[in-house]
């Protein structure tokens, strides 16, 4: 086992647990990926409003670089640097950009210890995500607004419908009405067909009893009789032809009212169909209360997860809130020299093992007046186990190099 390696390794991932990630998971890169899925799909979806997606989207990208940028990628690249036999000074910016994000919430927080602030923090932060994810399951996104437009749409339909219905009746009637009137007109004028048929013979007779006479020699009283006879039948006959003229006007109204009619007919049941597809449908949405405000649960789903991305940074650091970053940091460019390439000296000022001991005395003292009560224990005991194991190589390793004879000790 290269110990060299185990304690670059183990220095690291306290810093970066201490900046609030774990070097053994890949959540960073996880989170990278949903982010981007995430924006993609805000990006292609037309059922929220511009300036809200806008928002959403310019704020995700800014978690996109976070994650790009966060203490487990740093501390990922600082060991495959190590692997690769790197010196320090190629990889110090990254030491020194990795222990800052670890110092970064090192201070106390208005007024409080860092524990105390760390565990109220926490309590907070989980009562919230439970609040929120709460919401979320529970789908209590109801958007009334938009209820009450369909339950008034329902009514107008419903009316709508009915009216249609009304004229649809009306249609019906009217249909009846000309039906009966064609009927009469139709028999008048098949009447009128016949009488006039009937006239026509009369006429010809007339005409060929005319011709007769002429031969026969009548006398001019026969004549005039049979004059008068076909005068007073064609006169009629005129009167007919007016009649059936005026009967065939009326047919052919009857007819245009009911093509008008069965057009009017046609296009109210389209009407009702069209009213009650959407009636339907509004139907099926009020009773499956199908009207959630998208917009507001994206914006709490998206709140839910920063919380949950702050949780577990608290709770990373929570394992290892007692470590000094700086000294974690010279403790590393120590071991880091003992494998590098570059072989010049690396200046740091270590403090003194009295001045460490005398600092964590006084952190403790603070720490027990703020003291809160807590179900889970300061430091995991794998964390500890860890510090023990890398203690053990320290002090091996002190034995083994006599030059260092004043090796400092971590105090974690």
């Amino acid at each position: 086992m290269d110990t060299n390696y185990e304690a670059v390794k183990c220095l690291i991932e306290i810093l970066v647990k201490k900046a609030g990630y774990d070097i053994n998971k890949n959540y960073s890169e996880n989170e990278l990926k949903k982010t981007k899925e995430t924006i993609n799909k805000l990006e292609n979806d037309r059922d929220i409003e511009k300036a809200t997606k806008n928002e959403l989207i310019a704020n995700l990208k800014i978690r996109q670089a976070n994650w790009e940028n966060n203490a487990e990628v740093i501390g990922k690249s600082l060991l495959d640097c190590y692997k690769n036999n790197k010196s320090y000074m190629d990889v110090r910016a990254k030491v020194e950009f990795l222990s800052n994000l670890a110092k970064k919430d090192e201070e106390s927080k208005n007024g409080q210890s860092l524990m105390t602030y760390v565990y109220s923090k926490l309590k907070e932060l989980e009562n919230e995500y439970n609040e929120l994810n709460l919401r979320i399951e529970s789908n209590d996104y109801i958007n009334q607004e938009e209820k009450d437009l369909d339950v008034k749409l329902k009514e107008y339909l419903i009316n709508s419908i009915d009216n249609y219905s009304n004229e649809i009746s009306l249609c019906d009637d009217e249909l009846e009405r000309l039906k009966d009137m064609e009927h009469k007109e139709q028999m008048i004028k098949e009447r009128l067909n016949a009488y006039i048929a009937n006239v026509k013979k009369d006429v010809e007779l007339l005409d060929k009893l005319k011709k007769n006479s002429l031969d026969k020699g009548i006398t001019l009283e026969v004549w005039e009789k049979i004059e008068d006879i076909e005068l007073n039948i064609k006169s009629k006959l005129e009167k007919v032809l007016s009649v059936l003229k005026k009967t065939d006007n009326v047919l052919n109204e009857v007819n245009e009212n009911r093509e008008r009619c069965n057009n009017k007919k046609t296009t109210m049941s389209k009407e009702i169909e069209r009213s009650n597809n959407k009636l339907n449908r509004i139907n099926e949405r009020l009773n499956n209360d199908d009207y959630l405000d998208y917009t507001r649960k994206i914006k709490d789903l998206n709140k839910k997860e920063l919380i949950r991305i702050e949780l577990n940074e608290l709770k990373n650091k929570k394992d290892v809130i007692y470590v000094n970053v700086d000294m974690v940091k010279e403790e590393l460019i120590r071991e880091w020299s003992k494998n590098s390439s570059d072989n010049s000296p690396i200046e740091f000022k270590p403090k003194k093992s009295d001045d460490i001991i005398a600092e964590n005395i006084v952190e403790d003292e603070k720490d027990k007046e703020n003291e809160i009560t807590v179900d889970k224990p300061l430091v995991k005991e794998d964390s500890i186990n860890e510090i023990e194991s890398k203690k053990e190589i320290v002090e091996l390793e002190e034995k083994e190099d006599k030059k260092e004879s004043n090796k400092i000790e971590l105090d974690w």
